[in-house]
């Protein structure tokens, strides 16, 4: 913010010494450095900051103020004047403030202290317009750069005021509180007095604040001109700044200018003016002839000297840069001419539309409502018809004497009508019931069977486990029975007797043969304990194969 002020115009001072005190108070300064810091620059270029954008605003309300008129900032504020009835009949203007019901809404803020006002009760409300505000009251932003700093400044000062915090905030026409989420606006002292109204306690007498004047910084060729000299015992020569937006003056009576500057300069100058710049260049040196003399003045009056070139050049600038800025200032006038214009032709086309939109509802309306009434005027009709057109009941012809007799019949029947629908209903909820009965003994006889099977088929599967666990027992011990006989045949010898019992029965009339094993559980091998091996075809007992 420090860079707000350039070094050709002097800081105005914000606040006093007495708010600078108060740390937990939020002013405006606090404000401008928070939306400078989290929202960086406005402009890459440094066409403005958003101090810059403040001033514009606040100038901007003051011009709108000073006009008997209202500003509204849309989603923020209205400020500017109330009409007011007085007991005599007069009417009074009182400086007005309101926030907009979007701006409360959206930051919680109580807006209790300033009700808000209809558009009647207000002087003429004038739009805040960012065009006009950039062109009229700044000199180095744009409308989007406007734009984009109010933005952020009233998002920044919304932010604030919803925390709770103390907030002071100084315009040129008065100072924004808020304490509390409690928003209060006080104008400044002197908008009360001018109206001749009683001034509200807590009213500031003078602004802390002033928008900061801009100045343009001199441009590059005023930089190269420079001025040398030493006065004189009998100069007439001082500084003034009336003459060609400033400069030096003679108070004497001879003119600045030389004839040879008439055709350049403006034609306002007169011929007492250039008097004393035509005798010098008239002037001819002391003991010349006549001739020789008229010679040297004609020569020297149809050049012009150094002096009076500088000036002719400085003056030729001047008037090009003043038509220029005339210029400029005739092309953005009718530039705002124009712009007001389109403004004016789209709000009348606006509103000429929304009259015709309008109208095309009402009609539209008109003719719903005739429908409408049409549609039942026909409904009614169409009962009415109805009702004519059916002969029913018909007291023309009476019944015949044979349907009396059958409804006396019935009548007569009635009872044993129901009885016997009765015990019908009564033997079909009998046999319903016999049904169910039946259908469920016959579903548990089969599940009974069911599960029969199912014991039946677990227990032959077991018995039928438990007989292969059982042979296949059997085979393994009798293998191991033989395993274990081979293995101890050459520790004791076998017996014939024994051998003879592992041959199998009858073994004992026939020749010696070679024993063989019997897997297949045969009683020769079970009864003995240990067969022997390696017997040869003679029958010598104990001698090795």
């Amino acid at each position: 913010l420090g860079s707000r002020h350039d070094k050709f115009a002097p800081a105005t001072p914000r606040l006093s010494t007495g708010r600078r005190a108060d740390r937990a108070m939020y002013t405006l300064d606090n404000l401008l450095a928070d939306v400078a810091r989290q929202k960086g620059a406005l402009s890459k270029r440094g066409g403005g900051d958003y101090q810059s954008a403040w001033d514009a605003f606040n100038r901007y309300i003051s011009a709108v103020i000073e006009k008997k008129q209202t500003l509204s900032m849309a989603n923020f504020c209205k400020i500017g004047w109330r009409i007011e009835d007085n007991a005599h009949g007069k009417v009074k203007l009182r400086p007005h403030f309101q926030v907009a019901e979007s701006f409360a809404k959206a930051y919680n803020l109580d807006t209790k202290a300033h009700p808000p006002a209809s558009d009647r009760a207000l002087t003429a409300v004038e739009e805040f317009n960012f065009s006009k505000a950039a062109i009229r009251f700044t000199q180095n932003l744009t409308k989007d750069g406007i734009f984009m700093g109010m933005r952020a400044i009233l998002h920044q000062l919304g932010e604030v005021m919803s925390s709770g915090q103390t907030v002071a905030i100084d315009f040129e026409v008065g100072r924004l509180n808020c304490v509390e989420r409690a928003v209060n606006f006080a104008f400044m002292s002197e908008l009360y007095l001018r109206e001749g109204l009683e001034v509200p306690s807590g009213c500031p007498e003078d602004a802390t604040y002033r928008p900061s004047a801009t100045f343009m910084p001199p441009s590059q060729d005023a930089m190269t001109l420079s001025l040398a000299g030493k006065p004189g015992a009998t100069s007439t020569l001082k500084a003034h700044s009336a003459f060609l937006g400033g400069g030096w003056s003679d108070d004497s009576d001879a003119p600045l200018l030389p004839a040879s500057a008439v055709a350049l300069a403006s034609p306002r100058l007169t011929a007492r003016t250039l008097t004393p710049f035509a005798a010098a260049a008239s002037a001819v040196p002391e003991g010349l002839p006549s001739e020789a003399a008229s010679v040297y003045a004609e020569s020297h009056a149809s050049q012009p000297t150094r002096l009076e070139t500088v000036q002719n050049e400085a003056l030729n600038r001047h008037i090009s840069q003043i038509e220029e800025e005339a210029a400029n200032a005739i092309a953005e006038k009718e530039n705002w001419e124009i712009h007001l214009k389109r403004c004016l032709d789209e709000e009348q086309r606006d509103q000429g539309y929304k009259r015709a939109l309008a109208k095309d509802y009402a009609e539209q309306l008109k003719g719903q409502i005739q429908q409408a009434e049409q549609r039942r005027l026909e409904g009614r009709q169409h009962v009415v018809d109805m009702a004519s057109m059916h002969d029913f009941p018909s007291f023309k012809e009476s019944p015949d004497l044979a349907v009396y007799e059958y409804i006396r019949e019935r009548r007569n029947n009635l009872k044993d009508d129901l009885d016997q629908q009765v015990d019908i209903k009564r033997k079909m909820k009998m046999a319903a019931q016999h049904n169910e009965r039946t259908m469920e003994a016959t579903h548990i006889d089969a599940s009974k069977k069911e599960l029969a099977m199912i014991k039946l088929e677990a227990a032959a599967k077991k018995e039928q486990e438990k007989a292969n666990l059982h042979q296949a027992w059997d085979k393994d011990k009798r293998l191991h029975s033989v395993r274990r006989a081979i293995e101890e045949h050459h520790r004791t010898p076998a017996s014939k007797s024994k051998l003879t019992g592992a041959a199998g029965p009858g073994a004992g009339s026939a020749p010696p043969m070679t024993p063989r094993l019997d897997l297949s559980g045969g009683p020769s091998l079970a009864a003995s304990p240990r067969i022997g091996g390696g017997f040869d075809s003679g029958g010598s007992q104990g001698a090795p194969a």
